[in-house]
């Protein structure tokens, strides 16, 4: 609850929670040294209001949660979700520390825990909570008596409250047959200034209340960015509804004509949690993100054990490490492990505190060792080495993983910058790495809270760690994604085709679309790696060309103003190590590289030593321009497109072809053969199927009979334009396709008379290639053009 000023002397009352530093319960430690902490190291977002905190102020500590109870003492559904908070302790503060995270408490001896059901339930560690405020006053100093004059509480005037029981209980969803929408029902929104209500119902019966607007007239299928606005009823309050009331509903999918509408709630959890249970529903979180981690964490355990034996078993401990800490998911970032596996050959292992060994077995110490000493003994040693800090704490994350998988989750800066964002949690003030560290897991611990209120069971912070991933990466299956059926239906492919190509990049990484202009090789690659991304974003798209050098592609020394207008070079990566470093920090989501006429380039120069990376992806090499080792990730997958008609290019040698799988795009077989009708007649066009005969025939006079000139083929893609007339088709073959034939048949020109639209339109008989645009020839707007010169 937000503090509020007051008058006189009256103060808040504080209800804290009952973790410390983000570990488990500490209740029974807070109560035996008299004191309440919210955090050891790193920064607080709670800081503010623990300094604010004064002698003689009542403090309870409290645990929040939402349960299915079999016998509630009221009665009410079982099969609801009841709000509850559990009151563990009380006292009164007798000295604040004034550093944001410790108070001294005096608490009340033999208290016994009670549960609090229904509204208010507080969910942040350090809730202020001011007597007669709130949206319902009498509800707030109900609280207060409860926790603090051991009142009873008063279930019947909650269950009859009507906005209580709206607020408490997992919103009901109606379905207006009216028109297809389904809206959520009760809803009731606080206004942002003075938390009064407007209106009980928001949205409710297909209309919105106080103006009666038709929700239908705001539902159109995509994300709403709406100009309506709902005034705050209260006189004088100048607030209203956020954005406006349908800015609060995102993330439509559209089904079969339906639109499904979710609320996005003001609280940024609602959502996050929500995307959590869509992909918890799936049931692969054990297999997808657990299973391996959990391996990791035992493979550590098995050297930690060794190294703490009596005797310590000491033979290849080394190798062992490296050996748990490689995996095959890269849960480690890989340049840190390079450089942490260098560290650990060039320091010897004789137990002196300053060594590999002596540094690793304090790392794995007693369990009663802090956190953050465990962070220190490790950091302090790899500072001196080319790690970022982000680098370093992933590193010492995943070793802190042998001592419990479950309680030391990965950590990695891009996904909690990530979540943080997501859900609104404060972002971290740059700190240590066990600073930065520790923050993540109380952000964990406060997922887990913020879910276990919502209904849905985190078991430990590994759940909640792995969920977060499993998010960032889109595997929770997000609107506006296509199946492969229907990506298939758009590109007009069959899907046998679509998977062959998936089971190809699956099985070697990486595959060229070869074949003649025009049949669709770089949009279908576009497509195909939307798809398979779940993201553009995650696409990266590049196109060779003559000029195009290692440099440009992979790194290299570029020309940069210094200081003081001085000319100088900086190293800076190309597309590939760009695309590479992504994949990289983004392991559990596949990323694609796109290179578009990959024969128009000196590959050899191009590539350099990554042809050894194209075939060994899970070796490293050093690069030209760099020190350190580089090697491409398992989860970046690359796609070429392969011009096979201009005999200008060099066709792309043997040691390529080994590393790539070729699919072929030829007009003479299937799926590209029949391209051109499906999609005049998927676009109301099958009365222009005859250019599909004539393209064809051009491409069967084309190839002469020699399979070896099928490259020479027309594409379906010239004619693939929406609203194709005969004037336009016949500007296209004049001004795009004649010119291509020409080219083809230099030398040959007796053969070119073969070519006539009006011909090849007749079967093979009809007017020469003088009359192919004669007089009178009509433009694309119906007029006349003059005839050609």
């Amino acid at each position: 609850m937000t503090s509020v000023p007051q008058d006189g002397d009256q103060r808040p009352y504080w209800f804290v929670g009952a973790a410390f530093g983000g570990t488990n319960d500490q209740t029974e430690r807070f109560v035996r040294d008299g004191i309440w902490e919210a955090f050891v190291d790193g920064d607080s977002p709670y800081e503010e209001r623990v300094k604010s905190m004064q002698p003689g102020d009542r403090i309870a500590i409290k645990a929040a949660t939402a349960q299915k109870l079999k016998q509630p003492p009221f009665e009410y559904p079982q099969e609801k979700h009841i709000s509850m908070m559990h009151i563990k302790a009380i006292g009164t503060v007798s000295r604040n520390l004034g550093d944001g995270r410790r108070v001294e408490v005096d608490w009340t001896p033999g208290y016994h825990q009670r549960v609090w059901y229904f509204y208010p339930v507080y969910q942040p560690t350090v809730s202020e909570v001011w007597p007669s405020s709130g949206k319902r006053p009498w509800a707030t100093d109900a609280l207060i008596r409860f926790t603090f004059e051991n009142e009873d509480q008063d279930y019947d005037r909650f269950l009859h409250d009507n906005g209580i029981k709206s607020d408490s209980w997992s919103e009901s969803i109606q379905h207006d047959q009216s028109n297809d929408v389904m809206v959520p029902a009760e809803l009731s929104i606080p206004c942002e200034v003075c938390e009064a209500e407007i209106g009980d119902r928001c949205c409710s019966t297909n209309r919105v209340t106080g103006n009666r607007t038709p929700i239908s007239n705001y539902l159109h299928g995509e994300r709403h960015q709406r100009v309506l606005t709902v005034k705050c009823p209260e006189e004088g309050c100048p607030g209203e509804i956020g954005r406006n009331c349908f800015g609060e509903y995102k993330n439509e999918s559209i089904h079969k004509g339906r639109i499904m509408a979710y609320r996005a709630s003001s609280n940024p959890w609602d959502d996050f949690i929500r995307r959590a249970q869509n992909y918890l529903s799936t049931g692969r979180l054990e297999e997808e993100e657990i299973n391996y981690k959990l391996e990791v964490g035992r493979q550590l355990a098995a050297v930690r054990d060794a190294l703490h034996a009596d005797p310590p078993v000491l033979h290849d401990w080394q190798d062992d490490l490296k050996k748990a800490l490689r995996g095959e998911n890269n849960l480690i970032d890989w340049r840190a492990r390079s450089v942490f596996n260098q560290w650990l050959d060039e320091h010897p292992d004789d137990e002196r505190p300053d060594d590999a060994l002596g540094v690793i077995m304090s790392l794995w110490g007693p369990p009663t060792q802090h956190l953050a000493t465990r962070f220190h003994l490790l950091s302090s040693h790899l500072m001196d080495l080319p790690l970022s800090s982000a680098a370093r704490t992933n590193l010492v994350s995943i070793l802190l993983m042998g001592l419990n998988a479950e309680e030391y989750p990965p950590y990695r800066l891009t996904l909690f910058d990530w979540a943080y964002e997501q859900t609104g949690y404060p972002r971290p003030k740059q700190g240590t790495d066990a600073e930065m560290y520790e923050y993540a897991l109380e952000f964990l611990d406060r997922f887990i809270e913020e879910a276990t209120q919502r209904g849905l069971a985190l078991r430990h912070r590994l759940d909640a760690q792995s969920v977060v991933w499993a998010l960032k990466g889109g595997r929770d299956n997000p609107p506006g994604l296509p199946d492969i059926q229907t990506l298939a239906d758009n590109l007009l492919l069959p899907v046998p085709f679509l998977e062959e190509i998936t089971t190809l990049l699956s099985e070697k990484k990486q595959v060229i679309f070869q074949g003649p202009p025009g049949t669709g090789k770089t949009y279908v690659a576009r497509a195909l790696a939307k798809h398979l991304a779940g993201s553009e974003e995650r696409v990266t798209f590049v196109q060779f060309h003559p000029s195009y050098a290692y440099e440009d592609f992979a790194q290299g020394f570029r020309p940069v103003e210094l200081s003081g207008g001085q000319a100088g070079f900086e190293l800076r990566d190309g597309p590939l190590l760009r695309a590479a470093e992504r994949a990289g920090d983004e392991q559990d989501a596949d990323h694609f590289l796109i290179i578009d006429e990959i024969n128009r380039a000196n590959l050899g120069k191009v590539l350099g030593e990554l042809y050894f990376l194209l075939e060994y992806r899970k070796e490293k090499i050093r690069l030209q321009y760099s020190d350190k080792e580089f090697s491409l990730p398992e989860n970046l997958y690359i796609i070429g497109t392969m011009n096979t008609a201009d005999r200008s290019i060099a066709l792309v040698d043997l040691a390529l072809r080994r590393r790539f799988s070729f699919v072929e795009f030829d007009t003479g077989t299937e799926p590209v053969k029949g391209l051109l009708r499906r999609w005049f007649n998927a676009n109301g066009l099958s009365h222009m199927e005859w250019v599909a005969d004539i393209v064809d025939r051009a491409n069967e006079k084309l190839a002469d009979g020699r399979p070896e000139d099928r490259h020479a083929a027309v594409g379906p893609s010239y004619f693939m334009k929406p609203g194709l007339t005969e004037e336009r088709a016949r500007r296209i073959w004049k001004y795009d396709v004649r010119p291509y034939i020409e080219e083809r048949l230099y030398g040959q020109n007796e053969r070119l008379g073969e070519f006539d639209f009006n011909k090849l339109r007749s079967g093979g008989t009809g007017t020469n290639a003088e009359q192919l645009d004669g007089a009178g020839s009509v433009d694309e707007d119906g007029g006349e053009g003059d005839a050609p010169a």
